[in-house]
């Protein structure tokens, strides 16, 4: 865990120890296992007065939700329990993960009992705040986190049993996330989605137009948007001077690559692939909206590329 996740963990873990805690917090990350364990462990200490995430599970005052499985009945079913009073002696959590993907209608479900909310009861919602309704995002103490970093990424793929090489590869090509970082280590598909994304990347930037593989890639379209905008600033850092950092085992395709690009142009192209990597996560409408979002991407870029 880095040193900014370790104080947002402190900070949220003292205002719920002492009592002094808002009734919703959002902690907002791109590394979802990092915030996901922060958010269990806030969790019990608000149900049972300690901090062992583990013991929720037996715990009948703790609810959970994954925001792209919720529908209106789950939603509706957990308001209804907190109608009742806290079983223990402490007050109630509910973790709300990845509640980016919440649809529009839950989240205006959820906004009315965040307004009102039910006596000891603490909200905990993990994602990306940018991607759920402002007037949720303003009803919440937003905590704004980066990722593990790849030194504690590393230490933690070794503990999980991957090798040192293994672990600093992964580590670095995840770009700190713990979350990724296990996905690459653990799921072949995975490592098959960062090479299908680089791929198109690389051909695009050559002057080609792969708009056959984004319906491939925009089944996960936020992750290959992620690992092509990773490879872009390692391209960036070069035309700066400086060297790969994240794409360490492509180093010789990103100087390649790099050679027929000024900083403007890459910086334009860096530009588009992050404001369509925000559209995604923003539409929240899946594959129907990846696929032509990734296309109008690709069109652009080429035309940058030919300029």
């Amino acid at each position: 865990m880095s040193t900014t996740a370790k104080f947002y963990e402190d900070r949220l873990a003292s205002a719920i120890g002492q009592g002094h805690a808002c009734h919703a917090f959002f902690l907002s990350s791109q590394d979802d296992a990092l915030t996901y364990a922060m958010a269990r462990r806030a969790a019990a200490l608000a149900c049972m007065g300690g901090e062992d995430g583990d013991a929720l599970d037996s715990c009948p005052d703790y609810f959970e939700l994954i925001g792209k499985n919720t529908d209106v009945d789950g939603i509706r079913s957990i308001i209804g329990e907190l109608t009742h009073r806290p079983t223990g002696l402490y007050g109630r959590a509910i973790i709300i993960r990845s509640a980016h993907m919440l649809s529009e209608q839950i989240e205006n479900i959820l906004l009315k009992t965040i307004e009102e909310p039910p006596e000891r009861t603490v909200f905990i919602l993990t994602g990306n705040v940018d991607g759920v309704l402002p007037t949720i995002a303003s009803r919440c103490c937003v905590l704004r986190m980066g990722q593990t970093g790849t030194e504690g990424v590393t230490n933690s793929l070794v503990a999980e049993g991957a090798t040192q090489a293994e672990a600093s590869l992964y580590a670095a090509i995840s770009g700190g996330s713990l979350e990724r970082a296990e996905k690459l280590f653990r799921d072949e598909g995975a490592r098959e989605l960062r090479r299908a994304s680089l791929e198109a990347f690389i051909r695009l930037l050559s002057g080609g137009l792969p708009v056959n593989e984004a319906k491939t890639l925009a089944k996960d379209g936020g992750e290959a948007l992620t690992y092509m905008l990773s490879f872009a600033s390692d391209m960036l850092r070069l035309l700066c001077g400086g060297g790969v950092s994240e794409n360490i085992d492509m180093r010789a395709e990103a100087a390649r690559s790099v050679q027929n690009f000024t900083i403007g142009k890459l910086t334009c192209i860096i530009d588009m692939l992050a404001s369509c990597n925000a559209g995604i996560v923003r539409g929240n409408k899946g594959w129907y909206y990846a696929v032509p979002a990734m296309n109008r991407l690709f069109l652009d870029i080429s035309e940058v590329v030919d300029k």
